[in-house]
């Protein structure tokens, strides 16, 4: 028989049950009793039950899936002033997801999540300067929020720190910090990010020039993804520049990446086919790729921006 709260149970520990439900702690993952246990919590007054609650409303865990229910929720705990629930609830308001678009409520709702220390009202908080949501657009107070979150270890924070500081045309560019949070968000995983790391080791630039480091980050980003890091280790690969000089290597990269649309992927595959560089020469293959690239370069010239 599956036990179910009990009415002597006080909510600290029915919280704590739920969450060993939810999160399969000891016991088979059962949502379904996680939310019972969570319920009985949030009558009790417990504010996290009730923001978890209106998570799993709002994804459809172990109920079904009501944005209305989800806002009930998230409502009830950020009355209690429980800084998820009023980043969740911001976040709701900000996108007019349940509710009717409304910016200063959402600013209102980021700062207070913020001001109490959670790193994704922060962060949020950050972005909504840096947009000029609802107040005079500061990238100097978008980038002491988003600061304060990615210390915190927020990846979006650390990314957009790095892309903030990487660049002279917001706020005076530090180069180095700039790659010191690219790098970590690149070690939480962050494709772009990894990227921004092997282009600084390529270059020397917030970091000592570095071609086997440039060529481990680059690899990283591309199987992850990056459709520019395909691109990029590919020439790699071209240039025996972090790694052996390898043309049919290189020309397996080129490849995957002009087939996912990478124009400059296009120039080089034309070239390769028609010199038969790395693959066995082709004049048809190479004019099909010329084409698409000369087609691309018209269109460029004709609208740059």
């Amino acid at each position: 028989m599956t036990p179910g709260p009990s009415d002597d149970m006080d909510m600290d520990s029915l919280f704590e049950l739920g969450n060993r439900y939810y999160n399969g702690d000891g016991v088979e993952v059962d949502l379904g009793l996680a939310l019972q246990y969570y319920r009985k919590a949030a009558e009790l007054g417990h504010a996290i039950a009730m923001n978890d609650i209106g998570y799993m409303y709002k994804e459809g865990e172990g109920v079904e899936q009501s944005i209305d229910e989800a806002i009930k929720w998230y409502t009830m705990s950020a009355d209690q002033g429980y800084a998820v629930a009023e980043f969740n609830l911001g976040l709701c308001y900000l996108n007019g997801d349940g509710v009717e678009q409304d910016s200063k409520k959402a600013l209102e709702l980021m700062r207070s999540s913020a001001e109490k220390g959670y790193s994704y009202g922060q962060y949020g908080l950050g972005h909504l300067y840096e947009c000029g949501v609802e107040l005079e657009e500061s990238y100097d107070e978008a980038i002491r929020w988003y600061r304060l979150a990615a210390e915190q270890g927020v990846v979006d924070a650390q990314k957009r720190l790095g892309n903030l500081l990487d660049s002279d045309v917001f706020v005076e560019k530090d180069s180095e910090e700039a790659f010191k949070w690219y790098m970590m968000a690149a070690k939480q995983g962050d494709r772009d990010s990894q990227f921004c790391v092997a282009h600084m080791f390529s270059v020397g630039e917030g970091v000592e020039q570095s071609h086997s480091e440039s060529f481990k980050w680059f690899e990283r980003s591309a199987k992850n993804g990056s459709l520019s890091a395909t691109y990029r280790l590919a020439c790699c690969y071209r240039d025996g520049l972090g790694v052996e000089q390898s043309h049919s290597r290189s020309f397996e990269l080129f490849l995957d990446a002009g087939e996912r649309g990478h124009n400059l992927a296009w120039k080089e595959l034309a070239h390769m086919y028609a010199e038969g560089i790395g693959v066995e020469s082709d004049e048809k293959e190479a004019e099909k790729w010329d084409a698409k690239y000369r087609e691309w370069k018209e269109y460029d010239e004709l609208y740059p921006f």
